[in-house]
């Protein structure tokens, strides 16, 4: 949340895709890539520059979405074939085809163990006159 002095707040919400990370007594989970969801603002009822408003208070009268997900939605030219990644991480992990290959398997370089997986595919501003 960010909040100005007479209390007008904007709340941020991320989406967070997780991965495994292989150790001794079990795989332990970590985000690999976070991005914004959601901003969203301009709530009249709202004016606290100490507490967040939440349910029925929360009444913003903007939003912003960011529609992201790990597949690009809309491709000029040919498709972006997928693969898979079986080497980085403890589950295997679908890569896009702008994501880098691991190429240890052949004496080459290994990808890197983070990688962004998140594709912004479409931005929303949405705002309510009531």
């Amino acid at each position: 949340m960010i909040v100005d002095p007479n209390g007008n707040q904007m709340h941020i919400t991320y989406n967070t895709q997780y991965g495994n990370w292989a150790k001794a007594n079990g795989a332990i989970k970590f985000p690999i890539d976070t991005v914004p969801e959601a901003i969203t603002y301009d709530s009249p009822s709202c004016q606290s520059t100490t507490t967040m408003c939440t349910g029925s208070s929360w009444q913003p009268h903007a939003q912003i979405v960011f529609n992201s997900a790990t597949a690009a939605s809309r491709l000029t030219g040919s498709a972006c074939p997928t693969f898979t990644n079986s080497t980085t991480y403890v589950l295997n992990q679908t890569m896009r085809c702008d994501d880098v290959h691991d190429l240890s398997g052949s004496s080459g370089e290994a990808a890197p163990t983070l990688q962004a997986l998140a594709i912004l595919n479409d931005v929303q501003v949405q705002v309510s006159t009531t």
